[in-house]
């Protein structure tokens, strides 16, 4: 097995690079930190390439044996890793001694299976990594698919994979073009509901019993008006106090349950 020490190590080196969105494009690989995400990525079939670990770091030592043992069966490569370098490597307070590689899968609308009754969570230019993995997290907890339209942030992000608990890897999820999710839902019949502060209805008004997209935008702009105007539906969710707006994460959980509530049975 093989020993990291210097911080300096060209692998080392290698995974700090994989925090950026270019270098997880070129590579086609992403970071995977913490035992409970690493153990989601694999239950969720991901291929777990290598896997680095600090003994000085391991709050779980038998998840942490189980877990390697299970990678390493499977081709993984296990590096010891000392404190020095996993703290260069980790980017969490608190860490638990864990960090893997993987690789991407295509996301690509075709690949996804969408049933007879859909729902649907639409996130059109999708800033903050933190907030899109709080998505993930609601959309797992509904059964929800993701779909990033225009986004700015992608998918592998470590802080998206942090902020979901590893929601990522049970999600079905893919990130496309404004017009491309249209031409999909034209083909199997979705219908948007749109989020508008401006909109007339509220969320309790509208009909998500059949197949349905829930659109939330930016969190600084909120949607486009390309999506406005291809909705169906436009809602909003009414504000009591005095502030104007809420975070995209908690909007988009309310219209998500509200959803789940209207297809109970």
């Amino acid at each position: 097995m093989d020993l990291l020490t210097s911080r300096q190590n060209p692998r080392v080196k290698a995974l700090v690079r994989l925090r950026q969105r270019s270098e997880r494009e070129k590579t086609g690989q992403f970071l995977i930190e913490g035992i409970r995400e690493t153990s989601r990525a694999l239950k969720a079939g991901y291929r777990i390439s290598d896997l680095y670990f600090c003994p000085e770091q391991q709050k779980e030592h038998k998840t942490r044996t189980e877990l390697s043992t299970e990678i390493e069966a499977k081709g993984g490569q296990l590096t010891q890793v000392s404190s020095e370098v996993f703290e260069k490597l980790s980017l969490r307070d608190g860490p638990d001694g864990i960090l893997a590689v993987s690789s991407k899968p295509a996301n690509v609308l075709d690949n996804l299976q969408l049933g007879t009754n859909p729902l649907i969570l639409v996130v059109e230019n999708v800033e903050k990594p933190g907030n899109l993995g709080a998505l993930m997290r609601t959309a797992d907890a509904t059964n929800a698919i993701v779909l990033a339209a225009d986004p700015n942030t992608d998918f592998y992000n470590p802080h998206v994979i942090r902020n979901s608990q590893g929601a990522v890897f049970s999600t079905p999820h893919a990130a496309a073009t404004s017009e491309d999710i249209f031409a999909l839902f034209k083909e199997y019949n979705v219908q948007v509901a749109a989020t508008s502060p401006d909109a007339t209805k509220t969320l309790w008004e509208c009909d998500f019993s059949g197949p349905v997209a829930l659109a939330v935008g930016s969190e600084a702009h909120g949607l486009t008006a390309k999506w406005l105007n291809h909705a169906a539906i436009n809602l909003r969710i009414p504000m009591l106090g005095q502030a104007d707006s809420l975070n995209v994460s908690v909007s988009a959980a309310l219209c998500l349950y509200e959803a789940v509530r209207q297809r109970v049975k």
